[in-house]
């Protein structure tokens, strides 16, 4: 049952990485980016734990490529944040990033 759930849980980090990567491009940044880094580093830790126990060289090697992955994505999006606020396209006052529909509604 385990491996089912640890499959599953691959299965969507994986779809959604690749949809992602596909409209990466389009994309402009929002603070919920960071939203796409936090549960697939609860994936990577739990695979951790999963190689710990079944003493797995192979699961230890994906879950260290899963950990630079994160690493590098989390600097992305930190450097993606930083060129907003830069550009005065977040976090800036009147700016309502999370609700546009709250924006069009009071203009």
């Amino acid at each position: 049952m385990r491996s089912f759930i640890w499959a599953l849980a691959f299965w969507f980090f994986s779809i959604a990485l690749l949809a992602t990567l596909q409209t990466a491009r389009q994309m402009s940044f929002k603070c919920v980016w960071y939203a796409m880094i936090f549960p697939n580093v609860g994936l990577t830790i739990a695979l951790i734990q999963i190689g710990e126990q079944l003493l797995s060289p192979g699961i230890q090697w994906v879950t260290s490529a899963m950990t630079i992955v994160l690493v590098a994505l989390w600097l992305f999006v930190m450097a993606a944040h930083a060129r907003a606020v830069v550009k005065k396209q977040c976090m800036m006052p009147g700016l309502n990033e999370d609700n546009d529909q709250y924006e069009d509604d009071n203009q």
